[in-house]
């Protein structure tokens, strides 16, 4: 059966379906001789890498195999020996469960996978783990699993191809390559999808692909349990184009393909219909097929239906070894032939060379992070929100060609606008600013694979409390360690009248428990600047929180960055006498800095007897605990008789007791104690100062709280 005629039902939408399936060529008999080898390997080796490993996913790989054998072995432009080759396509495993696949694919053409991690599959430390992860191995161009991503992933790579080429092509040398993304039902269920394909098609990407494997089946059961949409008719609502066609029939699938080198105006859908497992006697087009082994006799039997030889454990016909040679050598002639029109470029357009370069290293002049700079000096001028002050670094950031400003439809609030650009859209790629829409997940998925390209540097920002609608994304930029600055703004409940639905509580604390993601919550306008000085020199994500009402100028400009911010933390001001007996040390972060300071100084006022105070400036607990054992007791360690610590943060106060308890306990012979102030609870619809006196965010109503503690240490 083939289905590329298929057309979708009629829509009320401008959105064609494509039509342009008049079959120009077919492929040839040497050619289809070499896809079914090609896919008779990805099912020999994918079902023994998933029986020896005793788990994976076999439905995937069985059903997708024709389809991976013409990806791999026709369609793509690509060169094994050149994995990061710039003008390659790109091929995503949205389905990251189907990851036997993606490796059996990769480790045929010639990538560098060995057969050793191949024998490997899902062990201790190997470089083809259950699900594929950026960076282990090559030829893998996201980390993919988490359904629905790896789609958002390749709109974000997509759209980084077109911006990179409209800043740099004076002819075709940068443009042309594909993304190629492949999807099952599970990631057209996930909404994140529906939010990349929204925006894929609004912007016209007509150097993407997606392919989706129809085929009926999801985990629990049959697809039409859950699931009864017609998601092709959704995607042409959204602006792509579709395409059918017949996942057993490689003719089927090159007319699917044919003509989108030449032809492509707009995302493509391609919908391969196949059956999930196939080959597998009693499995195949079931669940049962998804995700576990097929078991001995199953696994030989299937292996018999596709023609595969049993007798040998991850058997490769010598025949297509000696074809995927030849492969690799025509693959070597486009990479060279690319390379000399790359090097004819650089020569006609070194302005154009000079950009890229700054495009993949990244480097801005240090003299923008000083006090004497002209920002610098415009920081310290007067009290401003960080969010004000962070608008003010950006546009001066903006000079650089990698830096990409978006917002979830905020930046008028948020402040990521760039105000010497315009946005992007389909006529424009050039322009520094995206605007993501209200699509929060898929603005943090897409900054990822913007990331990914290693050319552009995305900013995107919401408000804080809506980073929980981006925390998946957020996790897995910091699992692959990218660049990407999240700018999270409105940090507190004292963003006002909004009220306790837009007011973060535990988003903070929240956002500090990822591995891998610095967290930085700037005290005064200048220490914005070094904060975006901290999130440049650090190898992955970054999130910047960001206060909606002005924040004092505390005096850390007059701090170098290495003793200060780039610390993580630090004393900030010391009140009273050295050798006083008793001492309340504040550590605190953002706008609640100043309100220590101002703590301190009524509490000094407040006692009579022999008490000093020392104000902590806490920004990033993850460049803190970078930080060497001497230098966290010269911050945090006492030496007076009684100590109280005082945690301050318009937030939940869970987490703070792992900073401050180890200094409890340290120092048995004196006596110490530790308060908490916070917000464990949500908040309330007023203005600032009366959310302040409700939640006693107040130096007069902490001062009476630490009197009371410090009487009974």
């Amino acid at each position: 059966m083939t289905f590329e005629h298929e057309q979708a039902p009629k829509q009320e939408t401008n959105a064609p379906v494509d039509r342009s399936f008049a079959p120009h060529t077919t492929l040839q008999e040497q050619e289809l001789n070499f896809l079914n080898l090609f896919a008779k390997g990805i099912v020999s080796i994918s079902i023994d890498m998933i029986e020896k490993a005793g788990s994976g996913h076999p439905g995937l790989p069985l059903g997708l195999a024709r389809l991976g054998s013409y990806l791999y072995g026709s369609f793509l432009r690509h060169y094994p020996l050149a994995p990061t080759w710039i003008a390659r396509d790109r091929c995503i495993l949205s389905a990251g469960h189907g990851s036997a696949w993606l490796y059996s694919c990769l480790h045929l053409c010639g990538y560098d996978i060995s057969k050793q991690e191949i024998e490997n599959f899902r062990q201790k430390h190997s470089r083809t783990p259950g699900h594929p992860e950026l960076s282990l191995s090559e030829g893998i161009e996201t980390t993919s699993g988490p359904l629905g991503q790896g789609l958002a992933h390749a709109v974000g790579q997509a759209l980084a191809i077109k911006m990179q080429s409209a800043r740099l092509s004076e002819n075709r040398v940068f443009s042309g390559n594909k993304v190629v993304a492949v999807t099952g039902d599970g990631c057209m269920m996930e909404g994140v999808q529906y939010e990349a394909m929204s925006l894929a098609g609004h912007l016209g990407l007509n150097n993407l692909v997606v392919c989706y494997d129809a085929n009926e089946v999801c985990l629990d059961g049959p697809l039409d349990q859950c699931l009864s949409e017609n998601v092709a008719a959704r995607a042409i609502a959204q602006g792509w184009h579709v395409r059918y066609c017949d996942g057993r029939d490689f003719q089927s699938i090159h007319r699917a393909f044919e003509g989108l080198r030449q032809e492509q105006t707009a995302p493509v859908l391609i919908v391969v219909r196949s059956q999930i497992g196939e080959g597998a006697p009693s499995k195949a087009g079931t669940s049962a097929a998804h995700g576990a082994p097929l078991g001995a006799n199953e696994a030989a039997l299937t292996k018999k239906n596709w023609g595969v030889s049993s007798n040998t454990s991850f058997y490769i016909d010598p025949q297509l070894q000696e074809c995927m040679t030849g492969k690799v050598a025509t693959q070597e002639s486009t990479y060279l032939a690319w390379q000399e029109s790359f090097s004819h470029w650089r020569q006609a357009f070194p302005e154009k060379a000079t950009l890229l370069e700054q495009m993949c290293t990244k480097q801005v002049d240090a003299s923008v992070f000083t006090r004497t700079s002209p920002l610098g000096q415009h920081l310290i001028s007067k009290a401003m929100a960080s969010r004000e002050s962070s608008s003010l670094v950006l546009q001066q950031l903006a000079q650089y060609p990698f830096f990409i400003g978006g917002s979830a439809d905020l930046s008028s609030s948020d402040k990521t606008w760039i105000k010497a650009s315009g946005f992007v859209n389909k006529a424009d790629f050039s322009a520094h600013n995206i605007k993501f829409g209200v699509r929060e997940f898929a603005m943090g998925a897409v900054a990822s694979g913007l990331a990914q390209s290693g050319f552009l540097l995305p900013i995107v920002g919401t408000f804080l409390t809506f980073s929980d609608y981006m925390r998946a994304a957020v996790r897995l930029s910091a699992m692959m360690h990218l660049q990407v600055i999240y700018q999270f703004t409105h940090d507190s409940v004292l963003l006002g009248e909004d009220g306790p639905t837009h007011q973060p509580i535990e988003q903070i604390m929240s956002l500090r428990l990822i591995p891998g993601l610095q967290v930085l919550r700037p005290a005064d306008p200048f220490e914005t600047l070094y904060a975006f000085r901290a999130a440049l020199e650090y190898n992955g994500p970054t999130a910047l929180i960001l206060s909606r009402q002005k924040l004092p100028n505390l005096g850390i400009a007059e701090l170098d960055f290495a003793e200060s911010t780039g610390r993580g933390a630090y004393v900030l001001k010391k009140f009273g006498h050295e050798d006083a007996s008793t001492e309340v040390v504040f550590i605190a972060t953002g706008s609640e800095t100043a309100l220590s300071v101002d703590t301190a100084a009524l509490l000094l006022q407040s006692q009579e007897s022999d008490l000093k105070c020392r104000v902590i400036n806490m920004p990033s607990w993850h460049l803190f605990q970078d930080q060497d054992s001497i230098y966290k007791d010269k911050v945090f360690d006492s030496d007076a008789a009684k100590v109280l610590y005082v945690t301050v943060e318009s937030g939940v106060t869970t987490g703070w007791e792992k900073i401050v308890l180890p200094y409890i306990a340290s120092k048995r012979a004196s006596i110490r104690g530790y308060l908490a102030i916070g917000v464990d609870h949500f908040g309330l619809s007023a203005p600032e100062n009366d959310i302040r006196q409700e939640l006693g965010l107040l130096p007069e109503v902490i001062v009476e709280k630490v009197n009371n503690k410090i009487s009974r240490l």
